[in-house]
């Protein structure tokens, strides 16, 4: 081999360290090359779409993707979440042969904060109804996680000619025998354990999250911190209109005749399992799955596991199986 060749080769070597430490002290580019390897797992590309209602208007931003040809899974974000939530969730659901389209809701993510509107649940259902017309959906399968959930139990009460299934991932909406830690930490002290300020309430929030919480480095840590305390002011209005109009799903849950899937975390600290209970005692059709060792956010936790639930679900909720899918 050459001088000049081993020259070259050096020279290389020294430009992708160099790229290494540029890139491990920018959490952002980082980010955003690895959601943009997690969403072409699924093939889900990002979309922009401007719904209004008479008294507001949001830029909607979503991913659209999966397997374009086959029925459409609609999913749904819990509170200062996200639609990115999602992606490790939505490669199997592509491969099973269903399109996924998870959105940021109105407030949340990408899309738009309005600081006179309010994000309560009804107002949030609408946007969802606006999202499905206009992406022409005749009908389709949601799932949402937490507030998601919420969401997505209210919209298919109030619209039911338009789901074929429901998918209840550790929902808010019902009352728990037991209360949750969340709860009892709110009451106590008045404060909301799901937001943070700093590094360390971020770790302090993965490990109330998770029963095995991800790894990711402090650059990265404090990233989501400072994020997560330049949107603090907005989430806790969210959290005011979400208690100002709470719609509760208990007198709701007759009206869902459709197939419905209650799976939740067995260590979840933010809603107690007991609320599965709730949610089976006042459902026609339902089936109920508990993770163990499992806490908040089984989608994001166990991925995997958890999309194949919901997809031996979604085969049995559709009569004969997958060759039938609508």
């Amino acid at each position: 081999m050459s001088r000049r060749v081993l020259l070259a080769i050096a020279a290389l070597v020294l430009l992708l360290a160099a790229v290494g430490v540029w890139l491990a002290n920018d959490p952002a580019t980082l980010l955003k090359i690895a959601v943009r390897q997690e969403r072409g797992a699924g093939d889900l590309t990002e979309h922009r779409l401007s719904l209004s209602t008479p008294d507001s208007q949001h830029e909607v931003v979503y991913l659209d993707g999966g397997d374009r040809s086959g029925p459409t899974v609609m999913l749904v974000h819990g509170f200062a979440a996200d639609k990115d939530n999602w992606t490790r969730f939505a490669a199997p659901l592509k491969e099973a042969g269903f399109r996924v389209v998870a959105l940021d809701l109105p407030g949340h993510g990408e899309s738009t904060r309005d600081p006179a509107f309010s994000y309560d649940i009804a107002n949030q259902v609408n946007y969802i109804e606006m999202l499905r017309a206009a992406l022409q959906i005749d009908a389709m399968h949601i799932a949402g996680n937490s507030m998601g959930g919420h969401i997505a139990g209210a919209y298919a009460s109030t619209h039911p000619d338009r789901v074929l299934s429901l998918g209840l991932f550790n929902a808010a909406g019902v009352t728990s025998p037991t209360p949750s830690e969340r709860g009892v930490i709110e009451a106590e002290t008045g404060t909301n354990p799901l937001l943070v300020q700093s590094v360390e309430d971020f770790d302090r929030l993965l490990a109330f999250v998770f029963v095995v919480p991800p790894t990711m480095p402090r650059v990265v840590k404090q990233y989501f911190a400072d994020r997560a305390t330049a949107n603090r002011a907005f989430n806790d209005k969210i959290y005011a209109d979400l208690g100002r109009r709470p719609m509760p799903l208990e007198p709701l849950l007759p009206a869902m005749q459709m197939p419905v899937l209650i799976l939740w975390g067995d260590t979840d600290r933010v809603l107690h399992p007991s609320g599965a209970e709730v949610f089976a005692a006042g459902l026609r059709d339902s089936e109920t799955v508990i993770m163990k060792d499992m806490g908040h956010s089984p989608m994001l936790e166990r991925p995997v596991e958890t999309a194949g639930i919901y997809i031996d679900f979604l085969d049995r909720s559709i009569e004969d199986g997958p060759a039938s899918r609508r």
